[in-house]
């Protein structure tokens, strides 16, 4: 199975999935601004979470809670790409840029919606090689294999 995917197979598997459900009363959006995107192996996925920091970050409701700490999960591998020195610190990221050039970024997003059973979270996520698409929750580093979950805002 190829790791490198296009926007429009990312936006069937999405949909088909049922992972992003479109809802008309509410600001539904899936954004895939790229055009093709690398599948990171789900070890991969685990040890980037597992080499981050997000976890030490204080959680504050309102101020900086879930969709933040999605926010910088999701950000945070593209800066690793820009800022190559930082890349260092990361193996999971440094062995996917430099094996693979980093010809195209990771299928690594952010969603909104009812994750966890909980409505109104966010969290990140990833389409992972073997075709599965997990869960992480960059406050503790936990990660699961999505069963449920259904965001209505999605951002890859």
């Amino acid at each position: 199975m190829s790791d490198i995917v296009t926007a429009e197979q990312g936006r069937r598997k999405l949909v088909t999935s049922r992972f992003f459900v479109w809802n008309h009363t509410d600001s539904s959006a899936l954004i895939l601004p790229d055009r093709k995107f690398i599948r990171p192996s789900v070890a991969d996925f685990r040890q980037f979470f597992a080499e981050t920091w997000f976890e030490a970050y204080k959680y504050i409701k309102e101020v900086f809670d879930c969709e933040d700490f999605a926010i910088e999960a999701y950000a945070y591998p593209r800066q690793l790409y820009i800022i190559d020195l930082v890349a260092m610190f990361n193996a999971a990221v440094k062995k996917m840029q430099y094996d693979r050039k980093f010809e195209f970024p990771l299928f690594i997003g952010e969603g909104h919606g009812k994750i966890a059973g909980q409505d109104g979270h966010a969290a990140n996520f990833a389409w992972c090689d073997d075709d599965s698409i997990q869960i992480a929750e960059p406050q503790n580093d936990r990660i699961r294999e999505r069963t449920d979950d259904r965001c209505y805002f999605v951002r890859v």
